[in-house]
């Protein structure tokens, strides 16, 4: 039985319905059901990858304190072997709980209160104050050029007596400054900013746009966040749900042409023919239109309207042009109609001109220089973007072309010389 008239339009509309229902249960799912709800689900998020970090550096820094035998006899000798570096990269590389940027640096005794640095491991590693090291184990903050890090200390111990201390350390954030002290923290949410929590000042209230990360010890982060962009994701979040959600109507609305076109191919005369051409291509330049309209509305990339437009215009050359050349009416003689040849070769002489200027134009203008060069090597990386461009504007090229020869095609078919 055939989809049209009547299935098609149901089923669109009840699997629009269904993508709209499960769109508004992952939305609560993700966003919750207040904006309360929200930023709690913000402070899980990033307590959670805090605490991620937090395992990893404690681990690591628990490992290398339990290499006392190797720290103890590469401090011994003059010139430690490599075998304690291997080995502090190897732990560092083995972190679990996920990848990150650690690194492992051990550090001995050399008088009283001062420490040198023996061995570590590759990775984003900065001093670490003589007063930390002196100390029991610790996690705490400390500053540098490449942002926060996480560091936690252990003593490493032989035999009673200390010889030296472990300290693993993580990056928190990427050196990108934001502000006084305020560094970008990314979570799934978008990024957010820390600084680091020296005490003495108001502890966030309820409600507030920051709240405090915690350790073992107390606070130590300061996590600030905007009610309003956590509002405009939500919003953002909900048009993408929306868009898709009307896929499938769009969808029927593409495939609506298709008895549009069936009936034009059992069209008798040409003003029936062109009747339903006419109206297959109105519902494919409406569904273009629909795809291109959700695009813009969920904030796509100009490629992907690029792209819509592109095939839109392929269906209108073929629609139009190509199906006129193949319908070939009754061949008419120029001496019988000397007037109308001559207007007719003007005009298709103007025609195909102007599609050459337009594929000039669009060669031209339309044409980015940074797409194009993406795709002058064949080795090259697969970059979305890029493609969609330039196969939209590839696509719109060659429905100039075909209507061009389309047209040439039609002319030189209808006039017998």
């Amino acid at each position: 039985m055939s989809l049209f008239p009547t299935r098609l339009p149901v089923i669109a509309i009840l699997a629009s319905v269904s993508l709209a229902a499960a769109g508004f249960a992952w939305e609560i799912s993700r966003f919750g059901t207040t904006s309360a709800a929200t930023r709690a689900r913000l402070e899980d998020d990033v307590r959670r990858r805090f605490a991620e970090r937090t395992r990893q550096v404690e681990w690591l820094a628990q490992q290398v304190a339990a290499r006392s035998s190797a720290v103890a006899e590469a401090a011994a000798s003059r010139d430690p072997s490599a075998r304690l570096f291997t080995t502090l990269s190897d732990l560092a590389n083995l972190a679990p709980y996920g990848p990150a940027s650690l690194s492992a640096t051990v550090y001995v005794v050399a008088g009283p209160g001062m420490y040198r640095v023996l061995a570590w491991s590759d990775g984003p590693a900065e001093d670490v104050p003589a007063e930390r090291l002196s100390g029991s184990q610790q996690l705490f903050i400390a500053q540098g050029p490449r942002g926060p890090r996480l560091v936690s200390v252990k003593p490493i111990e032989r035999e009673g007596r200390r010889i030296g201390v472990a300290a693993a350390e993580a990056v928190l954030s990427p050196p990108t400054r934001v502000g006084l002290g305020d560094y970008r923290f990314d979570t799934s949410f978008g990024p957010v900013l820390i600084s680091q929590w020296y005490g003495g000042g108001s502890e966030p209230a309820a409600g507030d746009d920051r709240f405090l990360v915690s350790g073992p010890d107390g606070p130590l982060l300061e996590v600030q966040f905007s009610s309003a962009e956590l509002a405009d994701q939500r919003r953002a979040f909900r048009r993408r749900e929306l868009a898709v959600a009307a896929l499938p109507l769009v969808l029927a609305l593409l495939l609506s042409s298709a008895p549009l076109l069936d009936r034009r191919r059992a069209a008798r005369s040409s003003r029936e023919f062109d009747r339903w051409s006419a109206a297959a291509a109105a519902a494919m330049l409406l569904g273009a239109v629909i795809l291109c309209a959700l695009a813009t509305w969920v904030g796509a990339p100009l490629a992907l309207t690029e792209g819509i437009l592109g095939l839109a215009a392929v269906a209108l050359a073929y629609l139009f042009p190509v199906s006129w050349w193949w319908r070939r009416d009754r061949r008419l003689f120029p001496r019988q109609a000397p007037a109308r040849f001559a207007a007719e070769q003007i005009l298709g002489g103007v025609g195909v001109g102007g599609a050459l200027l337009a594929a000039s134009w669009i060669a031209a203008t339309r044409m980015p220089e940074t797409a194009l060069n993406r795709w002058h090597s064949s080795l090259f990386p697969i970059e979305g973007t890029s493609l969609l461009t330039i196969s939209g504007i590839r696509l719109t090229e060659l429905a100039i072309g075909w209507t061009a020869a389309a047209l040439l095609a039609w002319l030189a078919a209808r006039w017998r010389l």
